[in-house]
């Protein structure tokens, strides 16, 4: 009885990293307004965020903020702002720990037309492609500020307001300015239900016992 459990937890976690892994790679980035996103009638679900978000030489904050369209779907956007002096580093990545143990997520790119409260007009555009790389905390989107690309964000300058589509709700999650050296903070994301993350850990679970029985 207690081997068809584990196995039973293995196949759990097996389909659920899989899931997971299919959707890791590049993706194409989009731009669009929040109206076309979310409808006319979108609402904000958290307030803004500021998180500081510096190292060494970089000096940066980010802003951060979800916002709802009333029917099960958020559009998570996020903006950095190098507030540094000359001498100081440029940022030439930023990238969001989002959605652990689940591969939940729609559009990503950035915004046009009428930006939310609080956010910076304008600003340095990303490359036109982010990557999605399956880690063991879950999900992480990344935007790119190449300085081989002359996208980077110099200090005094600011980068487009970023979304990310999800039908998961708001909550804290990680995010990273890089330069060569990464600073990291709190900002407003999507996280999983609780029946998601109780998956992911006995799967994960059920796996780590089954390769040990395995070795014995």
């Amino acid at each position: 009885m207690r081997e068809k459990l584990t196995l039973a937890a293995c196949v759990a976690c097996v389909v659920c990293m899989s899931t997971v892994l299919a959707r890791a790679g590049t993706i194409s980035l989009v731009e669009d307004s929040l109206e076309n996103l979310l409808g006319s009638g979108y609402t904000a679900a958290t307030s803004l965020m500021t998180t500081d978000m510096s190292s060494g030489n970089l000096i940066t904050e980010v802003y951060s903020q979800a916002f709802y369209d009333g029917s099960g779907l958020y559009a998570y956007v996020y903006q950095v702002n190098n507030i540094g002096v000359s001498g100081n580093s440029a940022a030439e990545m930023y990238t969001i720990g989002l959605f652990a143990g689940s591969a939940g997520y729609g559009d990503v790119g950035y915004l046009d037309g009428t930006l939310p409260g609080g956010f910076l007009a304008g600003g340095q555009d990303p490359y036109g492609s982010g990557f999605v790389d399956s880690l063991v905390s879950g999900l992480e989107i990344s935007f790119y500020y190449s300085k081989l690309l002359s996208l980077e964000i110099r200090p005094g300058e600011n980068s487009r307001v970023m979304f990310v589509l999800s039908e998961l709700a708001p909550g804290e999650v990680i995010g990273s300015v890089i330069d060569g050296t990464t600073a990291t903070g709190p900002v407003v994301g999507a996280v999983p239900e609780p029946g998601t993350i109780a998956l992911l850990i006995s799967g994960l679970i059920g796996a780590a016992f089954y390769i040990w029985r395995r070795k014995r």
